[in-house]
């Protein structure tokens, strides 16, 4: 979403993986497949049972040691509420913002939520509370739009992303009264 001087921003939040378990399966990954292509192509000990060719390890070890842990890096969610409406990019998925106009949202909450139980872990889910997007944590804003669809976002801050949807529809509202 390109926001330019004529939006006012209330609300950007942008989340990475911090998650320790996520960065520490990464590393296992890493070591293992550095252990194993050492064994292989140094030591010259074929590495498992049905070893692949010296190619094939070196090609899937490079994507595993530097692609996987590149990959991990540029996730992130990025959330942004100005007085157009909301934005939200879950990259590397999404390579625009995806967009909700103030004058779609029909309501917006704080929500707990289980990641597991509600959504089967977190990323780009479909669930409980319709569709999500999460990196980590349990609580969310949910929005709902006119035609009823709901969209969890979550959230490190969740009052402040709050504040900033009553803003807009406060100045939506106001709008909308001085039309009628």
């Amino acid at each position: 979403m390109n926001i330019g001087n004529s939006n006012q921003v209330f609300f950007k939040e942008i989340q990475t993986v911090k998650s320790w378990w996520i960065w520490g399966l990464v590393l296992i990954l890493v070591v293992v497949f550095l252990f194993g292509m050492i064994q292989q192509l140094i030591f010259k000990k074929p590495w498992g049972n049905n070893p692949m060719s010296d190619t094939g390890l070196l090609i899937v070890g490079l994507i595993v040691v530097i692609g996987l842990p590149l990959f991990v890096s540029l996730i992130r969610l990025e959330i942004i509420v100005h007085n157009q409406g909301v934005g939200y990019r879950y990259s590397p998925f999404h390579l625009r913002y995806q967009r909700l106009p103030k004058d779609r949202l029909v309501s917006y909450q704080i929500i707990h939520y289980r990641p597991l139980r509600d959504y089967g872990g977190w990323g780009i889910r479909y669930g409980k509370y319709g569709k999500a997007y999460t990196l980590s944590g349990d609580i969310g804003v949910q929005l709902v739009t006119i035609d009823q669809k709901k969209i969890l976002l979550g959230t490190y801050k969740p009052e402040n992303m709050k504040k900033a949807l009553d803003s807009i529809q406060k100045n939506t509202n106001s709008h909308t009264r001085l039309l009628h």
